[in-house]
């Protein structure tokens, strides 16, 4: 899967192609939403942009998605500083990876199932 060290993911799971899969799935139908909110950053609501970037970095992380791993932790770092410019010039970058990688990953799972 483009964007994705497969090998590592399944290192996560224990080499199990089932778990694994499952994971996938997972991950998309849990982080659409997330998507949404981290584009409706402000100064009155980056508290929640932490969380939700937080929880992505972890997420993207678990199934070998390193490149948007690192993004997510430098989105995270720039919030936490209060780096609202850096927040503001990249997270639409992320989130449009990120939903490349959700058609990636769907594309993937409707040819291996």
């Amino acid at each position: 899967i483009e964007g994705i060290n497969m090998q590592e993911g399944l290192r996560i799971v224990g080499n199990n192609m089932d778990n694994y899969r499952l994971i996938l799935q997972t991950f998309v139908s849990e982080n659409r939403e997330k998507l949404i909110n981290l584009m409706k950053v402000n100064n009155e609501n980056v508290r929640v942009y932490i969380a939700t970037v937080h929880a992505l970095k972890g997420s993207t992380a678990t199934i070998g998605a390193d490149g948007l791993s690192s993004l997510a932790k430098e989105l995270e770092a720039a919030a936490k500083s209060g780096d609202m410019e850096y927040v503001s010039q990249h997270t639409e970058e992320f989130v449009s990876k990120v939903e490349v990688l959700f058609q990636n990953i769907e594309n993937y799972l409707s040819k291996t199932t």
